[in-house]
């Protein structure tokens, strides 16, 4: 059994140059988990900066006019 939390939806994602990939838990990682999952998805897309979300939190980007 792994320590990280259950997931419960997946979607397709097609990753262009440049992009950053934000992944939101729902519940609260500790420490371990985030770094687990950062190296799970980084071996996956070499070179994408990745972001943890956890505990509900939200990050968005608002596009300047």
């Amino acid at each position: 059994m792994s320590d990280l939390p259950e997931i419960t939806e997946v979607e397709r994602i097609t990753l262009k140059p440049g992009d950053r990939l934000a992944v939101r838990v729902a519940g609260r990682l500790t420490p371990q988990q985030a770094d687990m999952i950062k190296e799970r998805v980084t071996a996956l897309w070499p070179g994408v900066p990745v972001l943890i979300l956890d505990g509900g939190t939200s990050l968005e980007v608002v596009e300047a006019p």
